[in-house]
């Protein structure tokens, strides 16, 4: 399955729960969906998306905590989350995921950030 079809896999099991959903691209692209799931839910929906992976490479990477600094102030907490990279050999697609559990004033939300690349400069000469 392309980097692609599990973007849109992802953010269609991830729609009933969702507050925001932007994707941007076709080829190249990102997505973004904010989401009232828990971490666990949404969590499980990605790991669904990579457990039938044949032809290709998962990376998954646990994190801790974190700070997005924005212009230089420290402003929304990562509390939690992962980072998922795959790569889909026969289509040479790459997609990289950032699964992150958010606070910021008082708010806590899951967010999940997906980039993907149909060409990947990972297979380039």
């Amino acid at each position: 399955m392309t980097a692609k079809k599990r973007v849109e896999r992802i953010v269609e099991s991830l729609r009933n729960g969702a507050e925001v959903i932007k994707i941007v691209g076709d080829r190249r692209g990102r997505a973004y969906v904010k989401t009232s799931l828990s971490m666990d839910e949404a969590r499980q929906i990605v790991e669904d998306t990579f457990r039938d992976v044949e032809e290709g490479e998962v990376v998954k990477i646990s994190i801790d905590r974190g700070v997005f600094i924005d212009m230089g102030s420290e402003t929304v907490e990562i509390t939690g989350g992962a980072i998922y990279e795959y790569y889909d050999y026969p289509t040479t697609s790459h997609l990289y995921l950032r699964l992150l559990r958010l606070r910021y004033l008082g708010r806590e939300w899951t967010a999940v950030y997906i980039d993907w690349d149909a060409d990947s400069p990972w297979w380039s000469d």
